[in-house]
């Protein structure tokens, strides 16, 4: 099964797999300690706890590029792709964000 990891700046909170139509989240408790300790705003993104949901939180959705755009071109997303997929293509993408992304490890 294909993972992701969550990172906020350089540490890794957690890691998100997709299994039977629903998103399995599990923290890096030492790494949310971490993250807490450096006063990242991580609950503001709700990947600070553990969750299996059918749908992903807003803030890792919003990661997802919309339609037409560069970043979904270059991603090679096709409307077949469900979000994990699209979320998975992104994270092979050479981006990197000082906040709340996305990597394959």
């Amino acid at each position: 099964m294909e993972r992701l990891i969550v990172k906020y700046k350089d540490l890794a909170l957690g890691e998100l797999k997709y299994s039977k139509g629903l998103f399995v989240y599990k923290v890096f408790e030492e790494n949310i300690n971490k993250a807490y300790q450096e006063k990242y705003p991580i609950m503001l993104y709700g990947v600070d706890k553990n969750f299996i949901e059918k749908d992903l939180p807003v803030s890792l959705d919003d990661m997802i590029p919309d339609e037409g755009t560069d970043i979904y071109k270059q991603a090679q997303i096709s409307k077949e792709d469900n979000e994990f997929e699209k979320l998975f293509k992104i994270a092979q993408l050479p981006l990197y964000d000082n906040g709340l992304y996305v990597c394959i490890e």
